[in-house]
């Protein structure tokens, strides 16, 4: 797998609420503003909708309102129940691209190439997204961007990752051009009944029950001049992006927990890289760790722990390979670390998962893919 790229032209996202989960997450509205006029074309009732999440009408007509991210995804499960159409998520991100992210999609589009433009994506998505991680990988030859949920149990989240990604594919046609198309397309859910949408739009079948929802394509776009590139502009949204970020930029705890979860499903992470990322010593570090009641370990531990458990509930993923995928010496490894957290092995965990899902009566609940 590509390596995650960063670039040192604006600080490390800042993190709000980490320490819960989802709780304190939130969306801007911009990508998702498609939802009432999808749901009216496919004969929901807007009307119904909007009193069922305690919305008032004409909601989504502003991109800069926002949402709690728990929420975006029930309102798209919902979506996709009540219209019967399971691949909801993915029309509505077809039909967003780099101008819904706001602030952050004019800083793209005035950047002078495509990488710095997808870095910049990876460095300040938070501005817009507090409850997600833009993924940008470098690797030889090869380069993939992607987009990874943070909350540990969020809902809908195959609802969610597949809006994700038909956004970054909209991004990347928008900085390469109407024709550009992937090498590979991979989601970290499992594969719904019907994947002829997915195949469509993204030009192939996509790799389902992936470790990692991306895009992958050859490294050589990375270098492509923007048409767009504005050094004016780029300036004067660069210091509004950063305004949007201070909030809560001296939270290193928070700060390493995000990166952690972006660095997941690469490479082992020391403390040493960590704080080479953060432009620090590692005694300086682990000692700010320690003033805000923190260590590295610690955390580590606990990201690998909730990344295990969007896995093994997402995807049919067995052990061994969620062993390899989070770096775990082998799969015996990852059970005895992941028993020590959850109190049982993960094949209990994942089966008591799936029988708390289903409703009374012992029928399937619809299941939204």
């Amino acid at each position: 797998m590509p390596r995650r790229a960063s670039t040192q032209t604006l600080p490390p996202a800042p993190a709000a609420n980490e320490g819960a989960g989802s709780q304190g997450a939130y969306l801007r509205i911009g990508p998702m503003m498609a939802i009432p006029v999808l749901m009216k074309d496919l004969g929901g009732d807007v009307a119904k909708l909007h009193e069922q999440f305690g919305l008032s009408r004409g909601y989504f007509d502003n991109p800069e309102n926002t949402l709690p991210s728990d929420t975006i995804g029930r309102i798209l499960g919902y979506c996709a129940e009540v219209t019967g159409c399971e691949h909801f998520g993915l029309l509505v991100g077809e039909r967003a691209g780099m101008g819904s992210l706001g602030a952050v999609g004019y800083l793209m589009q005035s950047s002078p190439t495509v990488g710095t433009a997808l870095d910049i994506l990876a460095r300040t998505l938070r501005a817009h997204d507090t409850g997600g991680i833009a993924l940008v990988e470098h690797g030889e030859g090869f380069a993939a961007v992607g987009y990874a949920i943070t909350a540990p149990d969020a809902g809908h989240a195959n609802q969610m990752l597949a809006a994700a990604l038909a956004i970054v594919m909209n991004i990347l046609q928008g900085l390469c051009g109407a024709h550009w198309r992937p090498i590979e397309a991979r989601l970290a859910f499992a594969a719904p009944r019907n994947v002829t949408p997915y195949r469509k739009y993204f030009g192939m079948t996509p790799h389902f029950d992936a470790d990692a929802t991306l895009l992958v394509f050859d490294d050589y776009w990375l270098a492509r001049p923007l048409p767009s590139a504005d050094p004016q502009l780029h300036l004067l949204m660069q210091d509004r992006v950063r305004q949007l970020l201070e909030v809560g930029a001296h939270d290193l705890t928070g700060q390493l927990r995000r990166f952690l979860r972006a660095e997941a499903t690469s490479a082992p992470c020391s403390l040493e890289s960590a704080a080479r990322y953060f432009g620090l010593h590692s005694r300086t570090f682990r000692r700010r760790l320690e003033a805000e009641g923190a260590s590295f370990r610690r955390i580590r531990d606990e990201v690998r722990f909730e990344a295990s458990c969007q896995m093994l509930r997402h995807t049919r993923m067995a052990a061994g390979e969620i062993a390899s995928a989070l770096g775990y010496a082998d799969a015996s490894v990852f059970t005895r670390a992941f028993s020590r957290q959850a109190g049982v092995g993960p094949a209990r965990w994942r089966a008591t998962v799936s029988r708390d899902e289903q409703p009374p009566g012992g029928r399937a609940r619809r299941t939204i893919r």
